[in-house]
């Protein structure tokens, strides 16, 4: 009986929902996501009121026990030289135990092309409430990445969650 509300709430997360792909041909970057919570959701809107994604509602789903297959748990190329509206979604629905929050980030990013992207998406547990921090990878001569705080990423003044 467990197993099988197990499979049914895996089914309900996972959803029907499309996954975005980057137009091919076109410039593009990487986004790369670091988070201790489960299950995380990445989606992506068309713009910053929120219009649901012509091109796929999710960028990444993150939840190794529900969702294993790493291709949809990142790094996923993005568009460059195009505004980008994601919400980062900490669910509830997964939480079986007694961690029953959830919040949301939405951000605005017009990704550089051939950029590294990395967000840390982290929980303030004594706040009760979600932080993000977006990184961009630069190289020196060595071709050695650091992460840098990207300044160009701003919060969106509306909350897109999805099916809005």
């Amino acid at each position: 009986m467990r197993f099988a509300m197990i499979i049914s709430a895996a089914i309900f997360v996972s959803g029907c929902a499309t996954y975005y792909v980057a137009p091919e041909g076109a410039p593009s970057a990487t986004l790369g996501v670091v988070t201790e919570m489960r299950p995380v959701i990445v989606y992506r809107f068309d713009d910053r009121e929120c219009t649901p994604s012509t091109q796929g509602a999710r960028l990444l789903f993150i939840d190794p026990v529900f969702h294993p297959d790493s291709k949809n748990s990142g790094p996923v190329r993005i568009e460059a030289n195009r505004e980008l509206v994601m919400t980062f979604h900490k669910s509830h629905l997964a939480n079986f135990g007694t961690d029953r929050n959830y919040c949301d980030v939405t951000i605005r990013l017009t990704p550089k092309p051939n950029n590294y992207y990395e967000a840390r998406f982290t929980e303030d547990a004594v706040r009760r409430e979600c932080l993000l921090n977006l990184f961009r990878a630069e190289m020196d001569s060595t071709e050695k990445r650091t992460l840098v705080a990207e300044t160009e990423a701003v919060r969106n003044e509306k909350k897109c969650i999805s099916g809005q």
